[in-house]
């Protein structure tokens, strides 16, 4: 089940359980905050413990490292290093040789303001982008190739970068809320050339916008899980963000998954339990 079916079944349930408040007696104001906390709740709750699932689908997938033969439409790892299957790149803002790259500039932007005058400030987006070259990933059992955006968010983030004077001619325009749409169908793909540049919004005279750049760079050291095609990794339509990328050999890759899995449902419980122990305040 995928995080917005996730999202959705806290909703209903936070609304069946307010209406189960209104009619055991419940003031129906007193139940109100109720209805919207404890969907809120449950919803992060189910967010942990999807995080905690995917994970631990990854710790399992990790006995396939190693593996010499995959059955097709298979979940698998592949661990060794990045290599080229072809040219290189240079990643977008830090001009750092790639295989490939995402990144995302913010600026600092205001909100309205309140009655006294005062204004919230939030991060807004400005430019967000995509880039892979053909790449594989070789060991010593051969090299795997990649056919799908890679989901390098667990990779090193470089907080600094330049080239922003350019993104303005090569950038599409796209709107905040079809980003989520037009992501997924980026991650969808299923081929090894991706070149994608975003633009949400013009920064203000003399801003400083925030940029974060994660790079995939050759030589790297990389556990990457994906649907096995009989010829390479592919994407799957489980994971919204493409290929999961993670850092590290596989022995680092699999001691982290194992823990990391067990973190997120144990923090999955502390929202669930307060979302339990308003339910019983409520309608007692």
């Amino acid at each position: 089940m995928n995080r917005r079916r996730l999202a959705g079944v806290a909703i209903v349930v936070g609304v069946l359980l307010f209406w189960l408040a209104i009619h055991l007696g419940s003031d129906a104001v007193e139940a109100l905050p109720f209805g919207i906390g404890a969907p809120l709740l449950l919803g992060v709750a189910f967010w942990l413990w999807m995080r905690g699932a995917e994970e631990a689908i990854d710790h399992r997938a990790m006995r396939s490292v190693g593996a010499t033969r995959h059955r097709e439409g298979d979940w698998v790892a592949v661990a060794g290093r990045a290599v080229p299957l072809g040219e290189t790149i240079r990643a977008t803002l830090s001009d750092r040789e790639a295989l490939a790259c995402s990144y995302q500039v913010f600026e600092e932007q205001r909100g309205r303001g309140d009655e006294d005058g005062r204004r919230s400030t939030y991060l807004g987006r400005l430019y967000e982008g995509y880039h892979l070259v053909p790449m594989g990933i070789e060991n010593e059992y051969g090299t795997v190739p990649l056919l799908g955006l890679p989901d390098l968010v667990d990779l090193e983030k470089s907080g600094f970068g330049h080239g922003e004077s350019r993104l303005d001619e090569t950038a599409e325009r796209l709107d905040e809320p079809e980003r989520a749409a037009a992501l997924a169908q980026l991650a969808a793909l299923t081929q090894d050339r991706i070149a994608v540049d975003w633009k949400f919004g013009d920064a203000e005279e003399g801003s400083s916008p925030v940029r974060k750049e994660w790079v995939l760079s050759p030589g790297d050291a990389v556990c990457i899980f994906g649907r096995w095609d009989g010829q390479a990794l592919i994407p799957s339509p489980r994971r919204p963000r493409g290929l999961p990328v993670y850092a590290g050999t596989a022995d680092q890759v699999r001691a982290r998954l194992g823990g990391g899995s067990k973190v997120f449902f144990a923090f999955g419980l502390v929202p669930f339990l307060l979302a339990v122990w308003w339910t019983y305040t409520i309608v007692t």
